[in-house]
């Protein structure tokens, strides 16, 4: 019988507030791009970059592999495609999808 490794009560912690935290981002993103205003169209855009960054580096390619969080798909597309705001839609229309598609598994959890 092969001895399993022992995996700390603290790191299994961790994983778990990492998925409840990607939970709690996409509520956010979503609400970020809903109350967006022709003047706070710009910062919520930097922010939707800035995550999106996030999303598709490697340590988040690497902990979707192991624990199975899609992570590039909490970006809310379909509201960013349904936004009036010009940038924000241009944005869920063009850039999201070509950098989701520039990344080989961006985070999508393999089902």
């Amino acid at each position: 019988m092969a001895l399993q490794p022992k995996v700390s009560k603290q790191y299994i912690n961790g994983i778990k507030h990492v998925k409840i935290m990607a939970l709690v981002l996409r509520e956010f993103l979503q609400e970020v791009v809903s109350t967006a205003s022709a003047e706070n169209e710009k910062p919520a855009l930097q922010l939707l970059r800035k995550v999106l960054e996030i999303l598709v580096s490697e340590n988040a390619r690497e902990f979707t592999r192991r624990y199975k969080v899609a992570f590039a798909d909490l970006m809310p597309d379909g509201d960013l495609r349904a936004s009036p705001l010009r940038k924000l839609g241009n944005f869920g229309e063009k850039e999201l999808p070509r950098v989701l598609a520039n990344k080989t598994s961006v985070g999508r959890a393999r089902r």
